[in-house]
This record gives C-alpha cells, structure tokens and sequence, in this order.
C-alpha cells in the first residue's frame, strides 16, 4: 500500500485531491452534521445545509477550473496544480485540524482531511523530485487557494463582507463572532 502511495504522479495526487473533496470529504462532513457543527462553533449567521452546500459547490466548481488550467500546459501552470494541493493542506489543517484541537472533539470532515494532507505531502516531494521546487512556484501555488478563501467567507455572510472567525477569536468551549458571545 504505502509503495503504491509512493508511486503516484503528481496528476494524480492533484486529481486525486480533488476527487477526495468532491465524493469523500463532502459525504463525511454531510453525514456526521458539519453544517450544525459549524453554526455552533464559528458563529457564522444562518449557516445551514443550504449555505453548506453552496459552499462546497463554489470550491468544487474553482478546483475543477484550477484542475483543467494545470492539464492544458502542466509545466506552465504547474503552480495552479499545486495550488489544489495546497488548498487541501489549509482545509486539512485549518478547517479541520486545528478546530479539532481547539475545541477537542470531532470536527466533520477531519478524517478525509487527513488525506488531504498526505496527498500534499507526496504532492511536494514529487515536484523536488521533478526539480520544479522554487520560493517562486510555492509562493505562486498560494495564490490560487488564498484568493478561494476571502471569496467564500463573503458568500456565506450574505456579502456582508470579510470577518475573522477562527482560532484568534475562539476560546474552548466558546465562539465569538463580531463582538457577539456565542455559548456551545
């Protein structure tokens, strides 16, 4: 298993990340309440199922346009790939990882996370392989997650704009959002 791991190519990892998100991800994070899970420990207003949905087809929809951008010249928009890669890494680590930590207990979607995280890794050994690595295509393989990011927090305020929410204005137990205490 872990020969056939190592043996992926760095297409595969980059699809591999997005078919993970697209079916395993978004069924786990489904099936064990990431919506209600979300509302409770972010605060963030009127997020339900709806609000949850729009936002994995806004990801969805900005990883396959990513995807198809890196296969029409890989060498070219090699950045772009890795920018799938790494935005599965923020959403392992952020989104998942760290709530976990932070609230000690289960955040939906951490499982499949982790796989995020090891297709990542293997991900950036195969361009040091490749001898693609640079300060250059990292910083440019953030961009394309970074700019997602802000994007879809404005979606699911309603357009009310960029808020922080997160482990900066979380505390165990408690969430508060706007200078409003949410209690769990």
């Amino acid at each position: 298993m872990i020969s056939k791991l190592k043996s992926l190519k760095l297409e595969h990892l980059i699809l591999g990340t997005l078919l993970v998100y697209v079916t395993l991800h978004v069924l786990e994070e489904w099936l064990f309440g990431f919506p209600a899970w979300a509302l409770r420990r972010w605060g963030i207003p009127g997020y339900d199922t709806p609000k949850w949905a729009l936002h994995n087809v806004y990801f969805a929809f900005f990883l396959v346009v990513g995807y198809l951008i890196y296969r029409s010249n890989k060498e070219r928009w090699l950045p772009v790939g890795l920018g799938i890669l790494v935005w599965g890494f923020m959403n392992s680590v952020i989104a998942h990882i760290a709530f976990t930590l932070i609230f000690l207990e289960y955040s939906p979607g951490i499982l499949t996370s982790l796989i995020f995280l090891l297709f990542a890794a293997l991900g950036l050994q195969r361009v040091r392989e490749m001898g693609r690595w640079s300060w250059k295509v990292a910083a440019l393989s953030i961009v394309w997650p970074a700019l997602l990011g802000p994007a879809d927090d404005a979606v699911h305020r309603g357009g009310q704009g960029v808020g922080a929410i997160g482990p900066l204005d979380s505390q165990v137990g408690e969430t508060q959002v706007r200078g409003r205490r949410c209690d769990s």
